[in-house]
């Protein structure tokens, strides 16, 4: 996944990856570290996350892309066993695109029989002193 990644200029990975990642004697946390030196990618997690007492969450950035903070609360929070981890980062949004607004009517809330009441009782219908064309233009208008 980490080398299907690194052609975007800005990609964060977040998680519980139930790995002890305090335990750097693993040869899975070894491999996982190395993955993440080959494919440019920090750690900024480096405290424990879960009440066992292992870091098990992470929050990953490509090494160009400094956290500016991040901040790590006590296990067992509102999850039961894991920390809660708040990290700001300075990523801007490119905006390589037009926004394009566009106004649609949801049809599959539209009333057919109130629109045919509301045609129905409209001044242009319940008017018999209008006999052309022009004459119901100007009601309408107004």
């Amino acid at each position: 996944m980490l080398e299907r990644t690194t052609h975007y200029s800005s990609v964060v990975i977040v998680g519980d990856l139930n790995l002890h990642l305090d335990v750097k004697d693993d040869l899975g946390v070894m491999k996982f570290e190395s993955l993440l030196v080959a494919n440019n990618y920090v750690q900024h997690v480096s405290v424990a996350t879960h009440v066992g007492g292992h870091l098990l969450d992470v929050v990953l950035t490509q090494g160009d892309l400094p956290a500016l903070s991040t901040n790590v609360s006590q296990p067992g929070g509102l999850s039961h066993h894991h920390s809660m981890i708040v990290c700001q980062l300075n990523i801007s949004a490119q905006d390589h695109h037009a926004t394009v607004v566009q106004y649609r009517r949801n049809w599959r809330s539209f009333d057919l029989d109130a629109f045919r009441a509301d045609i129905a009782s409209s001044q242009l219908v319940q008017s018999s002193t209008l006999d052309n064309v022009d004459e119901l233009f100007t009601v309408a208008a107004h």
